[in-house]
């Protein structure tokens, strides 16, 4: 009985705020350009509806980075069941914006506000028999309303901690929500062991679809003359999504030169141009911007900053070495990219979210630093070509080792 209006009281709690929060985001807009285009251009979507009789799935991402993992199954789907109706739908707008062309969808758009209503005519118009849900993002009156709907939820590529808010003892009705989702494809056993003992029964080790993302990526070319004439015939340290304490980092090895006569190619995170500008003064005066690149000459700036979006992954494949940044601060960023090409890859200290870190740190090819002098340290360990290429060896053999998740979740998808 106090379940039954416990669960009554929180879900009315939820939904009020949800009520709120969406009430006062106009309010808070007037203060922020960002939020405010951000209001606008959700007003201004418009998900097409599934036509009549035409199968519907939909996939939902939160951002960019669920989006890539979700791509390989979304892709294989498409390939799978080219007369389905495809609806993707995301919660942030780097992940719409982005993709919001996305040949493989039908129906592209944001996420509902999580209130009755709007779930409820958004689903009328999607129509969907089945729903993919990519890694996290929960919103519980949508998942209310697609259970009350007898529509299949298969959440994927997800990753479970036990000091997660949703396993504390007062979010227990949240917990039977998703336990009541019909498929969960988690990433690790770990994962699998916590959501069984609290109660899930169709619980499955599947993997991440990321690396087999990482490994089709890495199949395509470069296709810039000008980058790999400036790298021809030196070897290549690549640092990838940096921020601010990563190039502090690597700025003081370019220094000490730890490695003498190597090219530095370092990709920030985000190339804002005050951020450029502050890394300029931080590299030094042989750094070369991509962006005012001219024909390579020989004896060229060693460092290169590269100053533009959606080419880090296929950079990698000049490297002879990695680094990847994040680990100075929220979390480190995508350390397949680089292990799929057989790059020894090093990382700062904050990578606990991330499976993969661990397995390439044991396997001999991921290398953690806390700072400058270990990150010198490592680097110059590295620089001998047998350490470098049996890290290197470690690194890939780690990638496809964990390869063969979207064939594993799409197996599991209904066929009608």
């Amino acid at each position: 009985m106090w379940k039954d209006i416990y669960r009554r009281l929180l879900f009315g709690l939820y939904q009020g705020v949800n009520a709120v929060v969406w009430h006062l985001l106009p309010l808070a807009a007037l203060v922020s350009s960002r939020l405010k285009s951000f209001l606008t251009e959700r007003r201004s979507v418009v998900i097409s509806a599934c036509p009549p009789g035409r199968y519907s799935l939909w996939m939902h991402c939160a951002s960019l980075g669920e989006f890539e993992q979700g791509r390989p199954v979304l892709e294989a789907i498409r390939r799978e069941r080219p007369d389905a109706w495809i609806t993707l739908t995301f919660f942030s707008p780097s992940g719409y914006r982005i993709r919001k062309d996305f040949p493989h969808a039908d129906a592209i758009g944001y996420l509902p506000p999580d209130q009755g209503r709007a779930v409820g005519r958004f689903l009328d118009r999607v129509r969907p028999a089945y729903v993919l849900w990519t890694k996290y993002d929960f919103w519980f009156t949508c998942w209310r309303e697609l259970q009350a709907r007898g529509i299949p939820i298969h959440l994927y590529a997800a990753r479970f901690r036990e000091d997660q808010w949703i396993f504390r003892a007062w979010a227990f009705p949240f917990l039977e929500i998703l336990l009541k989702a019909r498929r969960m494809d988690v990433q690790d056993e770990q994962s699998a062991r916590l959501l069984r003992n609290k109660g899930g029964k169709h619980v499955f080790v599947s993997g991440d679809p990321r690396v087999d993302r990482v490994l089709a990526l890495s199949a395509e070319p470069l296709d810039d003359p000008w980058l790999e004439a400036f790298v021809r015939g030196r070897r290549v340290m690549v640092a990838g999504s940096v921020w601010d304490k990563d190039v502090e980092c690597l700025a003081a090895a370019i220094r000490d030169r730890v490695l003498p006569d190597w090219v530095w190619i370092i990709v920030p995170h985000d190339p804002e141009p005050e951020r450029l500008d502050r890394y300029d003064r931080m590299l030094g005066e042989n750094a070369v911007r991509y962006s005012r690149r001219g024909m390579p000459a020989e004896g060229e700036g060693a460092i290169l900053l590269l100053d533009v979006v959606g080419m880090l992954n296929r950079v990698y494949r000049l490297a002879d070495l990695a680094y990847v940044g994040g680990g100075f601060g929220r979390s480190v960023h995508n350390l397949l990219e680089p292990a799929v090409y057989g790059l020894p890859v090093l990382f700062g200290p904050a990578h606990d979210k991330f499976p993969e870190a661990e397995a390439l740190i044991g396997a001999g090819g991921g290398f953690c630093v806390d700072g400058p002098a270990l990150l010198s340290q490592r680097l110059a360990w590295l620089r001998d070509p047998e350490s470098r290429q049996w890290a290197g060896r470690a690194a890939r053999g780690t990638v496809l080792a964990r390869s063969g998740a979207t064939a594993r979740i799409l197996a599991a998808l209904p066929h009608p």
